[in-house]
């Protein structure tokens, strides 16, 4: 039992004239919290000591006892007297600082508890659900010193007003990461202080998903088979449910598990997990009717302690509608993945995780369809200014010494195309514009007068190890 004589519990119903008693001790058993408490201004003895009880996973009911007695509380349902709460905002706060406004909205956070976020100019109000009962916690915003903002806490479950510090990483894609500091009584910067925040040792960020994302471009494209490996993998199904009619079937003797990331704006992942790569005779497939498994939206991705994360959309997984990816390279035509249980990836979680001790539910092996069409594409050059050349024929572009950047930009893999690979931008004699890509330096292009703008030149990968440059700037492989 543990002593806490400052406590006060104040009750106010229609029923009972009001009541305020100091708390005297209290003790757990199973989910139930007893609590004694004691009446100062009642001056008999049998009717100053009360017991209550509460429910420590439901928090909208308590029992009191009639006498001082507490074997009679079972649960705060089954008391002589109990009480249905109802939580209340119990003071007002003046902001004094502005968040980003880029944060306005619906949020879906990863961190304890799953709460659902709205955020407006001023205030976040956080709100967790236990069972069929919402908390609702406001902060709102005091001070701001770069990417720390000092808030108001104003809890319903206490009566004083705590002070927390947000860290607010700016926004990418539909991801915000933030982390939150243990709460203090005093209203100081201090609270901002890195040794405030709740991290261990090894820590990362929790995340904000936007609740309605918008999708973005995947960091990965092309037409990829897999396998994998894990507690949960991924099994065949029929995305929407039961076909409005049956689908016809044929034996198929060749099967394989793909990944696509093949749209035309690369935004959307399709897994196949059965897809029949047979033909008939006259070389048609021979499952014309196959259904994809699974369609996911890239929302956003990130690097954070050396690993690289993804975050998908699928309005239709039933376990959550956010999942979180650990992703690596691992060679040009080699990609692993991890995927994780819920929305948000385990600390211990890397590319090659697949077992819940880490978080994650499987991991795959992704390999690249050579031969499939297929290209990896990586993160385009930044920072590669065109450089103009004026010239009849490809010799004259060897006065001009463009940015090279290794492995950047797309990649063609195919044998058919030349060591080289350009993409240029050029004003034709006939007064266009045109964007040209995967151009041989013998294209009559060069032999037409127009003026050229080489915006990257690349080695395929096949040949980028032995390519000879002739006319053009050797690049820096």
């Amino acid at each position: 039992m543990s002593g806490a004589g400052e406590s006060t519990v104040a009750l106010l119903d229609s029923k009972l004239p009001f009541r305020e008693y100091t708390c005297l001790g209290d003790w757990f058993v199973g989910r139930n919290h007893y609590f004694v408490a004691s009446n100062t201004k009642e001056s008999r003895r049998e009717e100053r000591y009360r017991c209550f009880v509460r429910d420590r996973e439901e928090d909208l009911y308590m029992g009191l006892s009639m006498t001082p007695e507490c074997s009679v509380l079972n649960t705060p349902q089954n008391s002589p007297i109990r009480f249905r709460l109802s939580y209340a905002k119990h003071e007002v706060v003046t902001s004094g600082c502005y968040l980003p406004r880029n944060l306005t909205g619906r949020w879906q956070s990863t961190g304890p508890g799953e709460a659902q976020m709205v955020i407006n100019a001023t205030d976040i109000r956080e709100t967790t659900w236990r069972g069929y009962a919402a908390k609702t916690t406001s902060y709102t915003c005091l001070e701001q010193r770069g990417d720390r903002y000092l808030m108001a806490k104003l809890s319903v479950e206490g009566c004083q007003t705590e002070y927390v510090c947000w860290e607010l990483v700016p926004r990418h894609h539909n991801i915000v990461r933030y982390r939150v500091s243990w709460a203090l009584i005093y209203q100081d910067f201090q609270v901002c202080d890195s040794s405030n925040f709740r991290s261990g040792r090894v820590w990362k960020y929790d995340t904000l998903i936007a609740d309605s994302p918008t999708p973005i471009s995947c960091p990965f494209s092309g037409r990829f088979v897999f396998q994998q490996v894990g507690g949960s993998p991924l099994l065949p199904r029929i995305v929407g449910g039961i076909t409005s009619s049956p689908l016809d079937s044929y034996p198929c003797p060749v099967r394989r598990t793909v990944m696509s990331v093949c749209d035309s704006e690369r935004k959307l992942i399709e897994i196949d997990l059965d897809l029949c790569v047979s033909l008939n005779k006259d070389g048609h497939p021979i499952d014309f009717n196959s259904v994809t498994d699974y369609r996911l939206q890239c929302v956003g991705y990130w690097q954070e302690n050396m690993l690289s994360y993804l975050v998908t959309h699928d309005p239709s997984d039933s376990v959550s509608r956010f999942r979180c990816w650990v992703y690596q390279r691992v060679s040009d035509t080699q990609i692993r993945l991890s995927q994780s249980v819920g929305a948000a990836c385990g600390l211990r979680q890397t590319f090659l995780s697949s077992n819940y001790s880490e978080s994650a539910a499987v991991a795959f092996t992704l390999t690249l369809r050579i031969h499939g069409g297929s290209r990896i594409r990586h993160s385009p050059c930044s920072g590669s200014p065109g450089v103009p050349v004026s010239s009849a024929s490809p010799a004259a572009a060897s006065s001009c010494s463009p940015s090279w950047c290794s492995l950047e930009g797309e990649s063609d893999s195919s044998p058919s195309h030349s060591p080289y690979v350009a993409v240029i931008q050029c004003d034709l004699p006939g007064g266009t514009l045109g964007v040209i890509s995967e151009i041989e330096t013998t294209s009559p292009l060069f032999q037409s007068g127009g003026t050229c703008t080489i915006k990257y030149l690349i080695a395929t990968l096949q040949s980028r190890q032995h390519a000879t440059c002739e006319s053009w700037p050797q690049p820096q492989l």
